[in-house]
């Protein structure tokens, strides 16, 4: 895996995922544009979420390289990209959710959030790695 390639990629889907938000901004503006507005937005994040999951998978695979086979590193890479990444954003908007009464973000409650979202998928991490006699520590 040519993780040079995988890295200009997700940028290239960065870029793209920007001009996309920029766009939303303006169509967002009246109400004529609004639905093509929303398209921007919808299609704009998931290619960030997309930059995101290649992003985190490429450098998973690259450090547990070190530790074990491609196969099995690719892998444990991408069931710890995609677990973590739903574990934590269940327990961000829960969190959310619960201090707030609604799913309003507050200035307040930024670092409640972001450290429940950190500390929610280190269990499954752990374990994962665990299997393997990998200690993260």
């Amino acid at each position: 895996m040519n993780f040079e390639i995988s890295i200009e990629l997700a940028r290239a889907l960065y870029i793209g995922a920007t001009v996309l938000f920029i766009l939303t901004l303006g169509g967002l503006s009246n109400q004529e544009s609004a639905r093509k507005g929303n398209m921007y937005g919808m299609l704009g994040m998931s290619i960030a979420i997309i930059a995101g999951l290649i992003t985190s998978i490429a450098l998973e695979t690259f450090i547990l390289l070190k530790l074990m086979s491609f196969k099995i590193a690719l892998k444990t890479a991408i069931g710890m990209s995609f677990i973590s990444m739903l574990v934590m954003e269940v327990a961000m908007n829960t969190t959310d959710f619960m201090v707030n009464g609604a799913a309003v973000i507050t200035l307040s409650t930024v670092p409640i959030i972001l450290i429940i979202g950190f500390l929610a998928p280190l269990p499954y991490n752990y374990w994962r790695l665990k299997k393997f006699g990998i200690s993260c520590h």
